[in-house]
């Protein structure tokens, strides 16, 4: 099975078929998910970079499913969580903003200053919240 993946995935990143892609980055999330918590920096790290060039030009629904299942992971790869965080779609941003500990502050400030009113109504339902956020929250909100 494995090796059947690390083929799909070398067609995919030469392949434009966005439903095929879809169902590789669905099968790659799988294998983080139930992974995750036991990789190492090396490891979660090229789920990043494999898990990003897969998510380009990926439909909505699929990139909000996406979004949702890795958001509660605290170790979901970090560029990827970013980029899903700033996505103007609030299907798709909302999850992680509301419950992705993974961004950091600065990422959480950038967003409230940058996007939608829907980005500062899931950033306010966070956890917890350091003053720099609520600062941007109460300013833009």
């Amino acid at each position: 099975m494995q090796d059947n993946l690390i083929d799909q995935l070398e067609g995919m990143l030469f392949n434009k078929d966005l439903s095929r892609r879809a169902e590789v980055l669905r099968r790659v999330t799988d294998l983080f998910v139930i992974g995750s918590g036991k990789f190492s920096n090396d490891q979660v790290e090229l789920f990043d970079s494999v898990m990003g060039k897969l998510l380009v030009n990926i439909e909505r629904v699929a990139r909000a499913q996406f979004g949702s299942r890795l958001a509660k992971l605290s170790d979901a790869p970090p560029k990827v969580i970013r980029e899903l965080a700033f996505d103007d779609e609030i299907e798709i941003a909302g999850p992680v903003l509301l419950h992705c500990e993974r961004l950091d502050e600065n990422s959480l400030i950038e967003n409230a200053r940058t996007r939608s009113q829907d980005h500062l109504l899931a950033i306010s339902g966070r956890k917890t919240l350091v003053e720099g956020v609520t600062d941007v929250l109460v300013e833009r909100g």
